[in-house]
């Protein structure tokens, strides 16, 4: 059953029950909606966490800690762009 008759389904089961029940029934997809959001937000916490790790222990990422490998600066810019924010200032 695809995403789209399942939804329609329920909304034609949803339209034949008393109204105190259908409540119950949307409580329960909210339910639902915010542990898939908690879920969610759990996951990417734990995936960054996971790359920071990464990159402040792999050493093919050493570089972005080595100071001396920042070797341009605002003086080597030869020509600005101007971005939208510039021109507000």
């Amino acid at each position: 059953m695809t995403r789209h008759q399942i939804i329609e389904q329920t909304g034609q089961l949803l339209a034949e029950l008393p109204e105190a029940q259908a409540a119950e029934v949307l409580d329960f997809a909210g339910s639902l909606h915010q542990r898939q959001r908690q879920l969610a937000v759990a996951d990417e916490a734990l995936l960054n966490r996971q790359l920071k790790h990464h990159l402040d222990t792999s050493e093919a990422f050493a570089f972005l800690h080595d100071a001396e490998e920042d070797v341009y600066t605002l003086a080597d810019v030869k020509f600005r762009y101007e971005t939208p924010s510039d021109a507000t200032e």
